[in-house]
């Protein structure tokens, strides 16, 4: 009897040992929040260790839906890969901050980017088809933004409607066309810089010209 309480014991010993050795091994495992995933199938392999995902300059199956496995996923990069609309299911990325959807082929935005609800920054570079004050309805409901880049999108007018964005803090619109400020031009409370550099801003604007065609207003 003896023998065989001692044997539990030291079985029992074993089973412990063993457990508390692979939960230091998960303990121990740590995830790199900074590695960039560049492959889906290589980032679908582990969807749940992917903070970061580049997938541009590629061709996206708009259709997979494959996106409610990212549930850490906090910056996406969809640039260049010729999207007019976005991929199904994209929208369960309850996590994303940064989004990078420039060089693609939108000419207003999905109202679906409403959703994002912790979306902090937008890319829209390049996007020269884009009508910005068409997609301010889908913008100012997107309640985390906090940083909209419309870089290098051939604006010619300064996209005043973009005020309506409340809590928009920081807008790029350097490498466009815009020619002037619009006079009595009033600044938002909640926006404290305004990026205008390598526009076309007139004389008025920049009298002694060492601005260089353009400028960044801090508030």
């Amino acid at each position: 009897m003896k023998k065989i309480i001692m044997c539990l014991v030291v079985c029992c010993s074993l089973l412990f040992i063993g457990a508390e050795t692979n939960a230091q091994t998960v303990s121990n495992t740590k995830v790199d929040k900074n590695y960039v995933y560049k492959n889906l199938e290589e980032a679908l392999k582990n969807p749940a260790q992917v903070f970061r995902l580049d997938l541009s300059n590629q061709t996206i199956d708009i259709s997979a839906d494959i996106w409610e496995q990212f549930v850490n996923l906090e910056y996406l990069s969809l640039k260049n890969d010729h999207l007019t609309e976005l991929p199904k299911g994209f929208t369960k990325l309850n996590k994303l901050k940064v989004l990078d959807l420039s060089g693609n082929d939108f000419v207003r935005l999905p109202r679906e980017l409403k959703k994002l609800r912790a979306l902090e920054e937008l890319y829209l570079n390049n996007e020269q088809a884009l009508n910005v004050d068409k997609s301010v309805s889908v913008l100012k409901r997107m309640p985390s933004l906090k940083a909209l880049h419309l870089e290098d999108d051939h604006l010619d007018v300064f996209p005043t409607r973009l005020f309506a964005l409340k809590n928009l803090e920081s807008l790029y619109l350097n490498k466009n066309d815009i020619r002037e400020i619009p006079r009595n031009l009033e600044i938002p409370a909640h926006l404290k810089m305004i990026d205008l550099r390598m526009n076309k801003i007139g004389a008025e604007i920049d009298k002694e010209g060492k601005y260089d065609n353009g400028l960044i207003i801090r508030f």
